[in-house]
């Protein structure tokens, strides 16, 4: 999910939303240590009380976060890194990293929503950058860690994990900040072409949210996300007359370019029209304004507002 600089996380942990789902219990299961003993046999270590001072730990956890297999290059090497996301029934997350051949390792055999056990990594600082776990540590994997499919592919165990903030939070937070946000969808632009700074070529999309702290905010969607989702986005506002879609965005970073903004980063995750509570309950707030609704936008110094009744009376954007 990350290069070299992509290990490393943000400062502050808002309150959590943990969010339970269903698991096929009908999965090919594997031996869950390198002595084959079962999960429920062995002591596990919470993720949340895992500290540099022990020798040995064990934990287990859902991988809610698969990253790419990601090239890096630095005056003394090269080489590939992958990093993935796991939770355990405490609902804390933590950021596993591994390096070269390990990374490839890893990668291959890593399936996202699946159920792990680890042992055997190093635990260095977290770097609160690019992720918003719970913990102040990342593990580094190498090929003499231990990576098991556990045995136990518990319900207990979340599916997903977000902090939200309300755009009216986001608004006070630092640059450069990770947050997850959930909000209506209120326009999408057509997709553009910029060229980066290395020459090469990257689709954009900005999309313009709104949450019920009575505010809306601009995100950008880069590469793939304006390719996929952002796609699908405009599909949807262009189908739906009345309704718009439900975005759960975790990961974003913040820009104060232009007022507060949003982008999407490598380790950004894009869920439309999740099935949570928080979901439903933004799609009934939105479905209730006023018709002469209208809020500012952060993303413009707060002198241009939206008109939300126009948008939900338009059948496109």
């Amino acid at each position: 999910t990350t290069s070299i600089a992509d290990s490393i996380a943000p400062n502050v942990v808002p309150p959590q939303l943990a969010v339970h789902l269903p698991t096929s219990r009908t999965d090919t299961l594997a031996p869950a240590t390198r002595e084959g003993r079962p999960a429920h046999c062995m002591q596990l270590t919470p993720i949340k009380s895992l500290n540099p001072y022990q020798s040995v730990w064990t934990i287990e956890g859902r991988v809610i976060q698969k990253g790419n297999l990601n090239n890096y290059n630095t005056e003394k090497r090269t080489g590939q890194v992958f990093s993935f996301d796991i939770i355990d029934k405490s609902n804390s997350d933590i950021v596993v990293t591994s390096f070269d051949l390990a990374a490839t390792s890893y990668y291959n055999q890593i399936q996202l929503g699946k159920t792990y056990t680890i042992k055997g990594g190093t635990l260095r600082p977290a770097k609160k950058d690019y992720n918003n776990s719970t913990t102040p540590w990342d593990i580094i994997l190498d090929l003499d860690s231990s990576v098991k499919l556990s045995t136990n592919q518990s319900v207990n165990i979340p599916q997903y994990l977000f902090r939200f903030k309300t755009i009216a939070e986001i608004n006070s937070t630092p640059a450069k900040s990770t947050i997850d946000l959930l909000a209506i969808a209120l326009s999408i632009t057509a997709p553009s072409t910029i060229r980066k700074s290395d020459s090469t070529f990257s689709h954009k999309r900005t999309v313009v949210l709104s949450d019920n702290s009575a505010l809306c905010i601009e995100a950008t969607l880069w590469g793939a996300f304006s390719d996929n989702e952002g796609k699908l986005l405009s599909e949807l506002c262009a189908t739906q007359t009345s309704i718009r879609p439900v975005l759960a965005i975790k990961r974003a970073k913040t820009t104060t370019f232009k007022g507060t903004t949003l982008a999407t980063g490598p380790n950004t995750q894009i869920f439309i029209d999740p099935d949570i509570p928080e979901a439903h309950a933004l799609r009934a707030w939105f479905t209730s304004l006023a018709s002469t609704t209208a809020y500012p936008s952060v993303s413009i110094g707060k002198i241009e507002k939206t008109d939300i009744a126009g948008i939900k009376s338009s059948s496109q954007l």
